[in-house]
């Protein structure tokens, strides 16, 4: 169908945190994770798109919309620069144009459901205990973690393990926090040798340090994963720099990153930030065969967000969930 898109809407939204853990991501003021905004993409057929982002964090912010109208959906919907939450609303008018869910737009589809993990910004041990078993009774089968040097991460795992069935796993993100192999062997070598619930670190050290990770990852037999990209993707597969990826960013990134991997035979997970991009990351998943085999994150999703202004719980997804993309 032939359409042109007439007016792009920007709708801020404030939406509050629970109060299990409004403090924590309040204080990680850098990213303003309640400041959400809302795109939706109106064209002259009738057929309107929406998308959604954290404005503030890495890909999310929508620089410019005035520069789609006039066009085709189709015509930009793959233009990364457009940020997360216009270029999402525009795949979402293309995929009711075409009467067809968005991912038959992105490839064959080829699962019906999705790993996701739990998320929490980084805070005490005992806040984490309570998370984890939040996790569990939302069903839940890992969690991701973010390990700083402010808090203790020994007793930070010791507490999710004890309080999580067999079959839950750990992830744990660094951040670069470890800076380089001499003082991160030990440390990730004491903790995986103690819990063998932890399956993934992500980013232990710099993650432009080639020759480091590739040492780091000769010496550990927990999976290393680095972001996509940190390092020109075809030096980081040949030379053996991490196991896995974290794919993020736009369509067109994360499509090809995706290809990339299943070339390699290497496995990644996807993350994307929102109030609801699980609902994207779904159409992503259906068409990435098993090498997005690590659990997603969304780093927000509806275990953290307020159902009401009372700051009342929401709800949650499952660790495995069904695609629900028919």
């Amino acid at each position: 169908m032939h359409a042109k898109i007439t007016e792009v809407e920007r709708i801020l939204l404030w939406v509050p945190m629970v109060d299990r853990v409004r403090i924590e991501m309040e204080r990680a003021n850098i990213h303003t994770w309640s400041e959400v905004e809302v795109i939706r993409v109106v064209t002259d057929a009738g057929v309107v798109g929406y998308g959604e982002t954290i404005q503030n964090y890495t890909w999310g912010r929508v620089p410019d919309t005035d520069r789609v109208i006039g066009k085709s959906p189709f015509e930009c919907m793959w233009d990364d620069t457009l940020g997360a939450g216009l270029q999402m609303a525009l795949f979402d008018a293309a995929g009711k144009l075409a009467e067809m869910p968005v991912y038959r737009l992105l490839g064959q589809p080829c699962r019906q459901w999705a790993p996701i993990s739990f998320w929490d910004h980084d805070m005490s041990p005992e806040k984490y205990e309570i998370e984890a078993r939040t996790a569990v009774e939302l069903g839940y089968t890992s969690i991701k973690i973010k390990a700083r040097p402010w808090w203790d991460v020994y007793e930070t795992v010791q507490r999710i393990s004890d309080a999580t069935p067999d079959y839950f796993c750990i992830d744990g993100d660094w951040n670069d926090f470890l800076l380089d192999v001499s003082f991160a062997v030990p440390v990730l070598r004491e903790l995986e040798e103690n819990f063998p619930k932890i399956k993934i670190w992500e980013g232990p050290i710099r993650a432009d340090d080639l020759h480091g990770n590739r040492l780091l990852r000769e010496k550990m037999g927990t999976a290393i994963a680095h972001h996509y990209g940190s390092i020109p993707p075809n030096i980081a597969i040949r030379d053996g720099y991490c196991d896995g990826f974290v794919m993020a960013g736009g369509v067109s990134k994360v499509v090809n990153g995706g290809i990339s991997c299943a070339t390699a035979n290497m496995p990644f997970f996807l993350q994307m930030m929102g109030t609801w991009p699980t609902i994207m990351m779904r159409h992503f998943v259906a068409v990435f065969r098993f090498h997005a085999q690590w659990p997603a994150i969304t780093c927000h999703d509806t275990n953290i967000f307020a159902a009401d202004p009372a700051h009342g719980c929401g709800g949650g997804f499952c660790g495995t969930r069904r695609l629900g993309i028919e």
